[in-house]
């Protein structure tokens, strides 16, 4: 079955740098005949996690009528909203990969309402409450790649229990972020095809 990569970029998704940088992935990962689309999830519009949630669930059901499975590219912030998914409709996607993947909130986070109100908390504090309760199975199926240090985003908090937690010797948020998606993708290509069908 072939494979459609859905690629959700983090917080400035909105900024033409990005939207070019992520164009560029795509065109990049196409030389390997590869289908990608890119998910933005409008992180400083006001709509509400739900809302972006709904959209990208939208996505992964129309890629599955056509025939295809169906891989979900975390980046950054993208990885809470990627793993809310992944955690409520497993059975649709064949595999989740989380790069410097924001998926866990810090245990104060939770009572601290200057940082709650933003989409991007909410969507991860959803999505560790949603994926606590995946079994092995589904845990197998979830690739977290982790920069050695990140200035962004403390690699702890992108680990995932059960997942294949890949610790990268790189240091660095968007180092780690571009050097994956252009240079390392055949690795995210790998675990996703060996994965089978969803």
């Amino acid at each position: 079955m072939k494979i459609t990569y859905i690629l959700l970029p983090g917080l400035g998704d909105e900024r033409a740098i990005f939207s070019w940088f992520y164009r560029m992935v795509g065109e990049w990962w196409s030389r390997d005949v590869v289908e990608v689309r890119i998910f933005k999830s409008h992180w400083s519009t006001s709509k509400s996690y739900a809302q972006k949630y709904n959209e990208l669930v939208g996505e992964i059901k129309a890629e599955r009528k056509k025939g295809r499975a169906v891989v979900l590219v975390g980046v950054s912030a993208g990885a809470s909203l990627a793993y809310l998914a992944f955690a409520q409709h497993a059975q649709e996607v064949q595999a989740f990969i989380s790069l410097c993947g924001f998926t866990r909130l810090k245990p104060g986070d939770f009572k601290n309402p200057q940082v709650m109100k933003f989409s991007w908390y909410q969507a991860a504090a959803a999505a560790e409450r949603a994926g606590a309760a995946l079994g092995a199975e589904e845990r197998s199926r979830i690739l977290a790649i982790i920069p050695k240090t990140d200035n962004v985003i403390n690699p702890q908090q992108q680990q995932i229990e059960g997942a294949k937690n890949v610790q990268l010797k790189m240091r660095g948020h968007l180092a780690v972020i571009m050097t994956t998606l252009l240079v390392r993708r055949r690795m995210i290509q790998r675990f996703a095809t060996s994965k089978g069908s969803a």
